[in-house]
């Protein structure tokens, strides 16, 4: 109940002398940051397998609510009209993240090249420590995306799984951000950066999830939407519980895990 109140998270409306330690998943960063307004102090890293490896999760999801994806390899056969996003499987905030139409994606030496500079540009970014594999997942491009302000996004949710006495609990808090692209949507620019690239750095607005999505088309298809979302991450949680641990140190605790929705 009380992870779901926002209140209780929003600056201004927390005990600032309260200590409270946060564990992180990306743990690149060694000094403390910022949870909304409350200070955090990394006490240990994060890098189980399961979790950074884009593919395991998606092969842990069973491909349900998923985009069709696979491991690029040199047999792979592409449609030349069809639209694909490549992905380097270790990465994260969206480096070397490419969409290409089939025509466009190099066969035989061309694409293992066209794959070692994509984990090329991996390794400039915070997440170079964590790469384990050269692998590119490729999914297929989702059609008829729901669009805001004309304009590609995503929800940035948070999943909170806790252990408290020995016992396994999964959150979803109600409240998160709406990410958008730079720029509006436009078939023939597809492929660009700024059309495709839903992105914090690209968000012209700050809005918020869920009442921004509210006014924009209306509780009824947010309600279904938050309804999905609860079900992706129940079955997170089912498959996720053998993974996630508390550390030694701490006998009761939770994690708490940014998830993008699309």
């Amino acid at each position: 109940e009380e992870l779901n109140n926002a209140s209780v998270w929003k600056e201004g409306n927390i005990n600032k002398d309260k200590n409270m330690d946060f564990i992180w998943t990306d743990g690149a960063n060694k000094f403390d940051r910022k949870l909304y307004g409350i200070k955090s102090v990394l006490k240990n890293d994060i890098d189980v397998e399961v979790v950074t490896n884009k593919y395991n999760l998606y092969e842990m999801m069973d491909g349900k609510h998923m985009a069709k994806s696979q491991i690029l390899n040199d047999k792979m056969k592409v449609k030349d009209d069809d639209l694909y996003i490549l992905r380097p499987i270790g990465g994260g905030q969206g480096a070397g993240i490419k969409v290409m139409k089939g025509r466009d994606i190099p066969e035989g030496e061309e694409r293992k090249d066209m794959i070692q500079k994509m984990y090329g540009d991996v390794e400039k970014t915070r997440f170079a420590q964590r790469i384990k594999t050269n692998e590119i997942m490729v999914s297929e491009y989702i059609k008829d995306l729901m669009l805001y302000d004309g304009k590609v996004f995503h929800l940035r949710m948070y999943f909170v799984p806790s252990i408290i006495n020995g016992k396994f609990k999964g959150y979803l808090l109600k409240f998160g951000k709406i990410i958008t692209a730079k720029e509006k949507y436009d078939e023939k620019r597809v492929t660009e950066h700024e059309v495709h690239d839903s992105h914090i750095k690209n968000a012209t607005k700050d809005l918020q999830f869920p009442e921004d999505l509210i006014s924009h088309i209306g509780q009824k298809k947010v309600d279904n939407i938050f309804k999905n979302m609860e079900e992706i991450l129940k079955m997170v949680s089912v498959k996720g519980e053998k993974y996630i641990k508390n550390y030694p140190e701490i006998k009761n605790g939770f994690s708490m895990f940014g998830v993008d929705f699309m």
